[in-house]
């Protein structure tokens, strides 16, 4: 459950604000990019990764690196056993679906399922 009362926490590093659809307000969060895997049923979070804004990064001595940045390289850590003979398809959501991610996932030999969206 959220709590949108009056911030009585301490400052966390790497937040920011985000929207939420749900209840169409602002909130303050981390925000991380993640790979799924799913075979036969079960689901594995795989490759986590916290995105930082420029400011949280230059205050942590850290690269900044764009969200498809993230989810290319995510896709490109992907290491699959040699014995593994499934396909492998790679659905990437509409705000990922660039050039990189794109082919990141070509390069992995993987299907991709996606949507383009014109602003």
């Amino acid at each position: 459950m959220l709590a949108f009362g009056p911030s009585r926490g301490k400052h966390v590093e790497a937040t920011l604000k985000t929207f939420d659809p749900a209840t169409k307000r602002f909130i303050t969060g981390h925000q991380f990019v993640t790979g799924t895997l799913y075979c036969r049923g079960l689901t594995i979070p795989f490759g986590i990764r916290l995105h930082l804004n420029k400011i949280s990064a230059q205050v942590l001595k850290q690269p900044h690196k764009k969200l498809t940045s993230l989810a290319s390289e995510i896709i490109q850590a992907l290491d699959l056993p040699r014995f593994w003979k499934g396909k492998v398809y790679c659905l990437i959501v509409t705000a990922y679906f660039n050039k990189s991610t794109l082919q990141a996932a070509k390069s992995k030999g993987s299907f991709v399922i996606g949507a383009l969206k014109k602003n």
